[in-house]
C-alpha cells in the first residue's frame, strides 16, 4: 500500500515506517510507539516485545529501546589491523604483550536487530531509533542471530531445533 519510492530494495526504513504512521493517522488512527520487528531476526518472541516494553516503560527519560547483545566471543579490545604485507597488529593496543585480560574488560554490546521500539514523537525527531534516550534491551546469546547469508540461516534452523536444550541450559544456569 505504500508508494512505489518507498517499496525498493533502497527505499530507507524510516520513510515507509513514517508514510505508515502518517496514513494510520489520516485515517483516525493514532499510536504513540512503533515496534519494528525485522524478518531477518526470526529468533526475537513476544516475551522479548514484553520485556522490552517493560524496560522502556520503567525509565521516565528513556524515548526508545533496541536489542542489544553482549559481545563476548569478539570482544573489540582483541580486534587486529591486517597490513598489506599479511602481518597483524592490535587494533587497540601498542602491541600483543599490553591485551587485557578478558575477565578485566568492561562489558561491550553490539546492536542486533532483533527488535526496535520508539515513541512516534522521538522517532520523527531523531530520524532513527538510536540516539541519547534510547535503552538497550539485552537479547540473550541465541536470539541475536539474523539472516543474511545462508551460514546464517542454517545457523537459526539449528538453534530452532534445538531450542527446547536451549531453554533447559539457561534454566538450569540461572537454577
Amino acid at each position: 500500500l505504500r508508494p512505489a519510492e518507498l517499496a525498493s530494495d533502497t527505499a530507507p526504513s524510516l520513510d515507509f515506517m513514517l508514510h505508515a504512521i502518517d496514513t494510520l493517522s489520516d485515517q483516525g488512527e493514532q499510536y504513540d510507539y512503533l515496534l519494528l520487528l525485522e524478518p531477518t531476526s526470526p529468533l526475537t518472541e513476544a516475551s522479548d516485545v514484553d520485556a522490552a516494553l517493560d524496560q522502556l516503560a520503567a525509565n521516565p527519560r528513556a524515548e526508545a529501546i533496541i536489542g542489544v547483545s553482549a559481545m563476548e566471543t569478539q570482544h573489540p579490545a582483541f580486534s587486529v589491523l591486517r597490513a598489506d604485507t599479511g602481518f597483524i597488529s592490535p587494533a587497540q593496543s601498542a602491541d600483543f604483550a599490553n591485551l587485557p585480560r578478558r575477565q578485566d574488560l568492561a562489558p561491550v554490546f553490539a546492536l542486533d536487530g532483533s527488535l526496535y521500539i520508539s515513541t512516534i514523537d522521538a522517532l520523527r525527531r531523531e530520524r532513527g531509533f538510536c540516539h541519547a534516550t534510547t535503552l538497550g534491551y539485552v537479547t540473550e546469546r541465541h536470539k541475536a542471530f539474523e539472516v543474511d547469508d545462508l551460514v546464517d540461516f542454517i545457523c537459526i534452523e539449528a538453534i530452532m531445533n534445538k531450542l527446547p536444550n536451549i531453554r533447559a541450559a539457561q534454566s538450569s544456569d540461572k537454577g
